[in-house]
């Protein structure tokens, strides 16, 4: 019997870097190392729609502010979030030893190497938001 394909729910952010892969190159990467995708934009009821699709990985082909905003929004012991860097800094990504994005990046996420994050909260003037 076949081995079911992995969904892989992308969330991206088309206003993120200057040049480079669009949203098409992105899935059609993730598609040729084996997975299934479904594409949302990160505007915010695209998103809740995405969080709220079956998915095995939550990919996030972005900046640090749409992987910020995902991980914010994702529930607790949820599916892991995949790490697309395309914005400019992309600090986030470089805090976990993740690349440019490729195909050997995205055939990795089926070694399923997992790190934990731990989003917190922060209150002020302006209320109470979840960081990353």
């Amino acid at each position: 019997m076949a081995k079911k394909a992995k969904r892989v729910t992308l969330i991206y952010n088309e206003n993120a870097g200057s040049a480079g892969d669009s949203q098409s190159d992105i899935v059609d990467m993730i598609e040729r190392v084996g997975f299934t995708v479904t594409c949302y934009s990160k505007k915010k009821r695209d998103l809740e729609k995405a969080l709220d699709e079956p998915a095995d990985i939550i990919a996030v082909a972005g900046g640090d502010g749409a992987v910020a905003k995902v991980a914010a929004q994702m529930r607790p012991n949820g599916c892991p979030i995949a790490v697309l860097p395309l914005g400019t800094a992309n600090n986030i990504a470089k805090s976990l030893g993740i690349g440019q994005p490729g195909l050997e990046l995205i055939a990795s996420w089926h070694t399923e190497r997992m790190m934990a994050f731990y989003p917190i909260a922060a209150a002020g003037p302006w209320g109470r938001s979840r960081i990353i």
